[in-house]
């Protein structure tokens, strides 16, 4: 009599945790194929973007690429703001207006594309990667795992182990969308699909797909909203608390450490605003316009001379957002390894 009480209580206990568990498997699956959508979105752009710019846009070798390496740098800038809205507003909110402006950006694309279009509409293609996609990625990257994570939760041991899983499922869903990229949406923009599309339009099927991708992952991810576990943000507090740490440290006289941050953290905002101007300006350049500097190494010029990368003109733009770069760089990096090294002495 005494015992049958004992021995049930933990099973119900089980039972109820595992009940629990398995009511939020659902949700953790929509947020792997969203996850999965996106990055297979990301890697089909950024796989192809130089060849785009050079080929079908005449862009020189060195302006393509400086645009891919824009686009993938602006990508992961936006992380740091996509992190502090999700503190103020809540990853939820955050991830779904990501995911919209995301999935805006590819349906531009997806359009600027189109064989008959991709002169006229080159602006719309450099305007929808630089801005909008790198805003939508930079919000739902830094967000999508830790949301998945608030499913499950970490109160118990069970959960744990559900949540190692779970991280293991993510970074697995991210592979299969880099494999899908580069095995195959990437090989059809240059190539098409023998039979099936031609290679005039292997760009719009490649570009088409990641967008009904993302369309498909903004609304998988809407469609379970009353399945998810939905943390609230903490409105504003964490951003005014970071500025207002980073003025008290200068004016209460925290040393040069507090000049040296609060200096880095006003970098980052300029060299983002003057690199997108710069990127946005000089892909407006024609070609034409550019200085063709001879290959060396050619031996007879009766061929058209090769287009190195360089351009041959004094870029101020580039210089100004270079030196930013690099100021944030040492004004955030240089105190905390001050620190670091005093510690381990």
């Amino acid at each position: 009599m005494d015992s049958s009480p004992k021995a049930s209580t933990p099973k119900a206990s089980v039972g109820s945790d595992s009940k629990r568990l398995k009511i939020n498997r659902l949700p953790v699956g929509v947020i792997l194929l969203v996850e999965l959508c996106e990055r297979l979105t990301y890697y089909t752009l950024a796989g192809t973007q130089k060849i785009y710019f050079q080929n079908q846009l005449d862009k020189t070798p060195s302006t393509a690429a400086a645009l891919n390496s824009v686009f993938s740098m602006l990508c992961y800038f936006w992380c740091i703001p996509g992190g502090l809205i999700a503190d103020s507003i809540g990853r939820y909110k955050t991830i779904i207006g990501s995911g919209l402006t995301y999935a805006l950006g590819t349906i531009f694309v997806g359009i600027a594309v189109i064989h008959e279009f991709q002169n006229s509409l080159g602006w719309l293609f450099t305007f929808s990667c630089l801005v909008l996609i790198a805003m939508g990625t930079g919000g739902i990257k830094p967000n999508i795992a830790n949301f998945g994570a608030d499913q499950i939760g970490d109160a118990t041991e069970q959960q744990r182990q559900c949540q190692a899983t779970f991280f293991s499922l993510f970074y697995l869903s991210i592979n299969i969308g880099v494999l899908v990229a580069f095995g195959f949406l990437c090989n059809t923009t240059t190539g098409g699909l023998a039979g099936v599309i031609p290679q005039s339009e292997g760009y719009s099927f490649a570009y088409g797909s990641g967008a009904v991708c993302m369309i498909l992952a903004v609304v998988l991810f809407v469609s379970f909203t009353r399945s998810y576990t939905i943390l609230p943000g903490n409105g504003l507090g964490p951003v005014k608390r970071l500025i207002c740490y980073q003025l008290r440290s200068v004016r209460r006289g925290g040393g040069w450490r507090a000049v040296m941050s609060a200096a880095g953290f006003a970098c980052l905002p300029l060299f983002y605003i003057v690199t997108l101007v710069n990127t946005l300006l000089s892909s407006s350049v024609e070609t034409s316009s550019k200085e063709i500097l001879l290959d060396p190494c050619t031996v007879s010029l009766d061929p058209p001379p090769r287009l190195l990368h360089g351009t041959g003109n004094e870029d101020v733009l580039s210089d100004v957002a270079l030196a930013l770069g690099a100021l944030a760089c040492i004004f955030l990096i240089v105190p905390a390894s001050e620190q670091c090294f005093l510690y381990i002495l």
